[in-house]
């Protein structure tokens, strides 16, 4: 989305941002790479249940492979954190304070740089887990912001 918002923003009337980085550091690249090698069997023959029929018997290790593939490309994401000062629409960045793949300090640098945005930090919330453990404070805070910032 951001990609979105820097190269088109005239089509780009506001942005929500959930459990993203404008950048791959060392940590969420070791982590990367540590959660592909330990995938459960469970979940990946899951995943080649749920989708194999559509994208093939072996999703599942694409999927992951080109996560980590992904991440790992010799310029990262091109952003840097003066790129994010040029988003000029309203900006909604919802993030867990316990995201194992990018630190609090990520979204924070988000929000500081972004002229328009808002940011909410969810307690006791991981990576993609922000909507289940908090459900109802996730549904406030983007039904807030789209209330306030209507298409």
């Amino acid at each position: 989305m951001i990609f979105l918002a820097l190269e088109y923003p005239q089509i780009v009337h506001s942005l929500i941002l959930v459990s993203a980085s404008y950048t791959f550091d060392d940590h969420a690249k070791a982590l990367v790479r540590e959660q592909r090698e330990s995938a459960p069997k469970e979940w990946i023959d899951n995943l080649n249940t749920l989708h194999g029929d559509i994208h093939g018997a072996n999703y599942a290790n694409t999927l992951l492979d080109l996560w980590v593939d992904s991440v790992h490309p010799p310029n990262d994401l091109p952003f840097t954190p003066d790129d994010l000062t040029k988003i000029n629409c309203p900006t909604l960045i919802v993030h867990g304070d316990r995201d194992e793949f990018f630190p609090v300090y990520i979204p924070v640098t988000m929000y500081q740089r972004i002229p328009q945005s808002q940011l909410c930090i969810l307690p006791n919330s991981y990576h993609g887990f922000i909507w289940e453990i908090s459900p109802t404070l996730f549904s406030t805070v983007l039904l807030t912001f789209l209330t306030k910032n209507p298409f």
